[in-house]
């Protein structure tokens, strides 16, 4: 028996050659079939043997647009969604302010300001089923004040309802 490489102690081998256990192992699963010991066959790389791939010649930039998602009739689409969008905004931004200018009252009254109350104030007080900022500029404009500031015990003519 040799001695194996590290030292280790004898393996028993064949005539006078010494295999690790590794080698071994590799060896006994190589003849029950289930390790390949050798690296497959190389195959031999030839540029001629490669097939070659072939694309069809671009279209002219006018038919792609047409079709592509990206294409005229996308845009025209878009710019179509667009404009119908905005109209509908400014319908209802229209309907809209016709509806909070027919809402201040036309019958008016004489009110007096109380103590710390503001014009705001005044018009929410007045006339509550109205729009506050609509009912004050009213009061500013029937009183002719220059600014919408008002006193304590003031007497304004304000819209009432």
């Amino acid at each position: 028996m040799s001695p194996r490489r590290g030292g280790v102690g004898p393996a028993p081998v064949g005539p006078g050659r010494a295999r690790s256990a590794r080698q071994s192992r590799g060896a006994a699963l190589a003849r029950a079939g289930s390790v390949r010991c050798s690296p497959p066959p190389a195959r031999p790389r030839s540029s001629a043997a490669r097939p070659v791939s072939v694309r069809p010649a671009p279209r002219p930039l006018a038919a792609r647009s047409a079709t592509r998602p990206g294409g005229a009739r996308s845009v025209a689409l878009l710019l179509l969604v667009a404009f119908a969008a905005a109209a509908v905004v400014a319908g209802l931004g229209l309907l809209g302010s016709a509806v909070r200018a027919g809402r201040v009252p036309e019958a008016t009254t004489v009110v007096r300001v109380a103590p710390a109350e503001s014009i705001w104030q005044v018009a929410r007080r007045v006339a509550p089923s109205a729009d506050p900022g609509d009912v004050a500029a009213r009061i500013v404009e029937l009183n002719q004040l220059g600014s919408p500031s008002v006193r304590a015990g003031q007497q304004l003519v304000s819209p009432t309802g």
